[in-house]
């Protein structure tokens, strides 16, 4: 493994990146987590049809969110810190969900929710940048 790779600096964009988000998301789970009753009169005024739904059912699914939330933002911070060093496996990770985030987004936009432009654009800049660059390619190739 050569010690001094110079990172570029899509990586150290992306791997931040990765961070931010995974940090925003693990605040979400928590206050989901912390205060599901609170949300549940969100959730149902936003889909009715839940309101024929058990009160605690519901208040356990959405603290149970906040848990995965919070599990897959501590992961999320781990793949962003591992791309950040370098490692190989953190690429081809960020690369995947890249993609999933890509197509999940095409079928966004296919079916009419406009707004998933900005995740398609993220994704498929993440994805193009980290297959593609000439660069990525060679400081991961040492490892």
């Amino acid at each position: 493994m050569i010690k001094n790779k110079i990172k570029p600096l899509g990586i150290k964009v992306i791997s931040t990146y990765y961070v931010i988000v995974s940090v925003l998301t693990i605040l979400l789970g928590i206050i989901m987590a912390a205060i599901p009753s609170t949300i549940k009169d969100y959730v149902v005024s936003s889909a009715p049809e839940l309101a024929t739904l058990e009160a605690s059912s519901i208040v356990g699914a959405i603290a149970m969110v906040g848990v995965f939330f919070i599990v897959f933002g501590i992961l999320g911070i781990v793949i962003g810190l591992s791309l950040f060093k370098l490692k190989s496996w953190a690429r081809y990770t960020v690369i995947f969900f890249s993609l999933l985030g890509f197509f999940m987004a095409m079928l966004g936009l296919l079916s009419g929710q406009w707004s998933n432009l900005v995740g398609l654009f993220i994704n498929g800049f993440i994805a193009w940048y980290l297959i593609i660059n000439k660069e990525v390619k060679k400081v991961f190739k040492g490892e």
